[in-house]
């Protein structure tokens, strides 16, 4: 047994053994240079990866930003007739000067009926009750079959409807066609009964409103009242993002990173001409399509990613008015 394991040792290599000095710097060289070689082109990779990821990011941006405009291009013009002269312009295209960055303003009306204006309202003051009907046979209100008293009157029934889901007051505009102002308050309820709106808030009014009893012809259209969508796409230069303002409230972002926003009116004929503005019902009528050009420009990695958009949208609401 002794013998065996003695024999045995002989082939048993002692553990101490290892690599040399000169073998250890080559197997160093060795890896440092696979590292020099791989290392650049993972980070280069690496670099590749994040710069198409940004673009594909910059691309969906702007898509989606696109189509939040598109759609409401689209519903444009809603309940806003522009066959019975002068109304509310359903688009309105303010250009930048020399190239700079355009606004669109985008409206609707939410409401199948409009509202009349009974009643005077003197610009910087604080009336808040106005009258929307007239009982006999009062002049100037008298020239107006709009102010007259309708049993079971749908236009009235479909505000009520309307103001009761919104308990602190809702929005709305109020809109002279003869004079063209208009501007937005805070209506708190109507009354049926003595047939009047009241306004909740504090401002006063910019403008006059209502029939001038000097005059010796009353005004041809009387102005009125409706629950009015104003959106308004704007460029915050300063900020680079692309700003929404519904009906004159607080900012709020679609996108950002976005350098340039253009807008055109496309007719529909056979040069497909590109107005800078929509300024007439006959315009209005002719319209092909709004274009939007959206440029986006961000810095990844040290380099300047520039993408840019162009879409069509036709404002459905035209072919009512053909």
């Amino acid at each position: 047994m002794t013998g065996y394991y003695m024999k045995s040792r002989r082939f048993i290599h002692s553990s101490t053994d290892g690599l040399t000095l000169v073998e250890l710097l080559i197997a160093l060289a060795i890896s440092a240079l696979v590292i020099g070689l791989v290392l650049p082109m993972l980070l280069s990779h690496q670099r590749l990866v994040k710069v198409d990821q940004a673009r594909t990011e910059v691309f969906q941006n702007l898509r989606s930003a696109m189509e939040i405009v598109g759609t409401d291009v689209r519903i444009a013009g809603e309940r806003l007739d522009q066959r019975g002269g002068p109304n509310i312009f359903p688009i309105e295209i303010i250009p930048g000067d020399n190239g700079e960055p355009d606004e669109l303003v985008l409206r609707r009306n939410l409401l199948d009926y409009a509202l009349p204006v009974c009643d005077n309202i003197d610009e910087d003051t604080g009336e808040h009750n106005i009258k929307f009907r007239r009982k006999g046979k009062a002049s100037p209100w008298n020239e107006y079959s709009q102010c007259e008293v309708v049993p079971n009157d749908p236009a009235v029934d479909t505000w009520e409807e309307y103001l009761a889901e919104f308990e602190d007051g809702t929005r709305a505009y109020i809109y002279d066609p003869n004079s063209k102002h208009g501007e937005f308050f805070t209506l708190k309820d109507i009354d049926s009964s003595s047939f009047q709106l009241h306004r909740t808030d504090n401002k006063k009014w910019e403008y006059n409103y209502g029939v001038n009893k000097q005059d010796d012809d009353p005004p041809p259209d009387l102005p009125i009242f409706l629950i009015l969508e104003e959106k308004i796409y704007r460029l915050n230069k300063e900020k680079n993002i692309l700003e929404l303002v519904i009906n004159g409230g607080d900012a709020i972002k679609i996108v950002g990173n976005i350098v340039d926003f253009q807008v055109r009116a496309v007719l529909d004929d056979d040069d497909q001409t590109e107005l800078e503005e929509l300024s007439t019902a006959a315009e209005w009528r002719n319209l092909r399509a709004i274009k939007i050009l959206l440029k986006s420009e961000s810095d990844v990695q040290g380099e300047t990613l520039q993408r840019q958009l162009e879409s069509r949208f036709f404002p459905r609401n035209v072919l009512s008015d053909r």
